[in-house]
């Protein structure tokens, strides 16, 4: 490393001063670094090799090969998966040090501390790697305690890690960013508050009940290609909310809750939809995977990030609590207002208009889910 970067790197042991002239993952500084290196390295692999599929993490590199495609990389006087030979090269040509024992392949390998089985396609994480996370994050949300932001950042990294695994789960971590936002000390204390207790602890006791395991052919779906799909179309107005199944012929429409936290447009288009996924426990066979479409992009947004502040995050809890316990696969989509006429005259409670439309629809009333209005469950 440069000497004035060096000199940031400096390390006591003894009583002794000790420079570590090599790129050290101490800072932010440091892996960003890395991942910039590594990143061109990668980009060589792919587009100038053509080395399909190559995947990173940090310092780890990864892929799959199909069983029996291997190469003999002579350095190491042993047989390899193809592409794992061809990487090993180009980091030779690039003068990039390797040893053999982190160079590894088989049925299943742990990457970044999950199990992967590409043969089964899935994704999980060790048991008891998970109950130390449970413990710790319960450790954390205790009423009236405080951390500091260093704290608060170990505690987002670590849960943003079982993302991977639990990607539902993303809505548990909304107030521990609010917290942190616009804040730079490291060692300034913050406080742990009602709203980072309620959070965590609907994340960690969701991981107790969840097995841990992510099955990757969950997220590769669409309308077009899943078998058992089933569609909503919901919206929004001033005078109500409401929602349709055009494959069923049900349309459900609800006045505007006068207890809801915001009155924007934007919160009852969001609401809409989370009612719509709460409708689902009364459909029989409940379906395994739900296409919404809604004309307000920015709840498209929310509900595919699983991304939002307070209030919008009590809704994306409120509808992930019904996906998880009925193992729902959820998308949300965009439609423009003009294919969204049945849902726009359902919520303006235009029922003239939607027989017109729909002549044989059958219309009900529905109450919108307490919870996603900030409303403690009973």
């Amino acid at each position: 490393m440069h000497p004035l970067w060096q000199l940031k790197q400096v390390i006591t042991v003894n009583n002794k001063r000790y420079v570590d002239r090599c790129n050290n993952f101490g800072g932010r500084g440091s892996a960003l670094i890395w991942i910039s290196f590594m990143s061109l390295v990668t980009w060589i692999a792919s587009v100038v090799l053509l080395l399909e599929h190559l995947k990173i993490y940090m310092d780890d590199s990864f892929s799959f090969e199909i069983e029996g495609n291997i190469l003999l990389y002579e350095p190491y006087g042993s047989y390899l998966p193809h592409k794992q030979v061809l990487l090993l090269k180009l980091w030779d040509k690039l003068g990039i040090p390797h040893e053999p024992s982190k160079q590894i392949f088989g049925r299943q390998l742990t990457i970044i501390g999950f199990d992967v089985d590409p043969n089964k396609m899935i994704i999980s994480i060790p048991l008891d790697k998970k109950e130390e996370i449970i413990s710790y994050i319960r450790n954390f949300a205790i009423p009236h305690h405080r951390h500091t932001l260093r704290k608060f950042q170990q505690i987002a990294g670590t849960i943003s890690w079982l993302f991977n695994v639990f990607p539902l789960l993303k809505p548990g971590l909304s107030v521990v960013y609010a917290k942190m936002r616009d804040k730079s000390k490291l060692l300034a204390q913050i406080y742990v508050n009602v709203d980072v207790v309620r959070e965590l602890t609907w994340l960690a006791n969701h991981m107790e009940r969840l097995p841990g395991v992510l099955l990757l052919e969950s997220l590769d779906w669409s309308p077009e290609t899943a078998e058992d799909v089933v569609t909503i179309y919901t919206n929004a107005s001033l005078a109500g909310i409401a929602y349709w199944f055009p494959e069923i012929n049900f349309g459900f429409q609800s006045h505007l809750p006068h207890d809801a936290p915001l009155g924007s447009i934007f919160f009852f288009e969001a609401l809409a939809v989370c009612s719509a996924i709460h409708a689902l426990a009364d459909t029989d066979p409940i379906p395994r995977h739900v296409a919404i479409f809604t004309n307000n992009t920015n709840t498209v947004d929310i509900f595919n990030s699983l991304c939002a502040s307070a209030p919008y995050n009590w809704l994306l809890i409120s509808a992930v609590d019904v996906l998880i316990k009925f193992n729902v696969n959820l998308r949300v989509y965009h439609v423009s207002g003009a294919e969204n006429n049945v849902a726009d005259a359902l919520s303006r409670f235009d029922n003239d208009q939607v027989i017109h439309l729909v002549p044989d629809l059958i219309i009900d009333n529905f109450i919108p889910p307490r919870d996603s209005l900030g409303a403690t469950k009973k």
